[in-house]
């Protein structure tokens, strides 16, 4: 009886993931100096004007696999930058650099 409680308890952990996915409901937080936004909100928050089209799909489609390799709940971690005043390496001017990451749960099972 012990036993089947134990593979209960892991059988409901496994599924809460599953089931905070399929809600649109994110599986984890991010830092205190990240935003949690969608995949479509982050993308959105993204500088691309210093991009040509073929590079802005690169990064989009790159975006969107940061969350398809993470957990896969539609939700990712973004911090963004002060504008770089012409100082930048990437040939623009007034770009915003923006950092993302999935939102990855932290702890130990």
């Amino acid at each position: 009886m012990k036993l089947f409680v134990c593979l209960a308890a892991v059988a409901v952990s496994i599924a809460i993931p599953s089931m905070a996915q399929a809600d649109g409901v994110p599986t984890a937080g991010c830092s205190s100096s990240k935003d949690l936004l969608s995949i479509d909100a982050t993308i959105l928050r993204v500088d691309l004007s210093i991009y040509d089209v073929e590079t802005k799909v690169l990064i989009i489609e790159s975006i969107t696999a940061l969350d398809d390799n993470g957990n896969d709940d539609g939700f990712l971690c973004s911090k963004q930058f002060k504008p770089n005043r012409g100082q930048g390496q990437l040939g623009g001017v007034d770009y915003v650099i923006t950092q993302i990451q999935d939102n990855q749960p932290a702890g130990r099972l």
